[in-house]
């Protein structure tokens, strides 16, 4: 879970007994103002979530991601958690262009709310800001604004070696040691493991007209096969799951 976020502690239980517990969230509001106004289609509540199969949270399944979705009053705030590899190619810390590349895209894509969740259109919903914690693109320099740190908007590739993130050290040294050469960049892309913690936070002047989410990140991310969407809206709880030929939950 993201660091700063104040708790609101909620359980889920579902009907095979799984309880689903002490998801964070937040109100710390920001200055974006995209408008990520979604689409409840009926067809989305297959409940497919009630299966042996879910992500609990703080495991890394790849293929498979989870969102949260809870309610403090006119405020929602969204948060999916991931493997990396759903997100990219790849797990380790960038050490190519091409593997930076990859993740600036991604980011690009990621910080559209709309690419990822989109909450009722008539709930009257506007993003009001977004944050993003990945150890890849800190190693890059991006902090938690998906900006790069000292440059408002990341322009160029200076902030790499930042020694304030003390992430260069694991994008070069510690895979260049003498004594292990390149072999240990093998180990990494086989063994390590990492995740993608992306929080949207959405002013609605029609919460009660908040009825369920659709979720296009399969459009735009293949390695997504399946998200479990786990909600505290309106007075009600629940969880679904969600996948590329069933975009849609509704909250019920």
């Amino acid at each position: 879970m993201i660091a700063h976020l104040k708790p609101l502690a909620w359980a889920i239980t579902l009907g095979t007994g799984l309880a689903l517990s002490t998801v964070a969230i937040s109100h710390d509001h920001g200055h974006s103002h995209d408008h990520d106004h979604g689409h409840a289609h009926d067809h989305g509540h297959d409940d497919h979530g009630h299966d042996d199969g879910h992500r609990q949270l703080g495991t890394h399944v790849h293929g498979v991601a989870t969102l949260t979705i809870a309610q403090d009053g006119e405020d929602f705030v969204v948060e999916l958690d991931s493997p990396s590899i759903n997100v990219v190619s790849f797990e380790h810390t960038p050490n190519t262009d091409a593997q930076r590349a990859e993740l600036e895209r991604a980011l690009e894509l990621l910080k559209d709310a709309s690419n990822v969740v989109q909450l009722t259109r008539a709930g009257a919903c506007e993003l009001e800001d977004m944050h993003v914690e990945s150890d890849q693109l800190a190693a890059m320099g991006y902090n938690r604004h998906g900006t790069k740190n000292g440059h408002g908007h990341g322009h160029g590739h200076d902030d790499h070696g930042h020694d304030d993130h003390g992430h260069d050290d694991h994008g070069h040294d510690d895979h260049g040691h003498d004594d292990h050469g390149h072999d240990d960049h093998g180990h990494d892309h086989d063994h390590a493991h990492s995740d993608f913690e992306v929080e949207y936070i959405f002013h609605c002047d029609q919460p009660s007209r908040v009825i369920g989410v659709y979720v296009p990140v399969f459009d735009h991310f293949p390695g997504f096969e399946a998200i479990d969407v786990q909600w505290i809206v309106n007075g009600q709880q629940g969880a679904a799951r969600a996948t590329a030929g069933s975009k849609s939950v509704l909250f019920r």
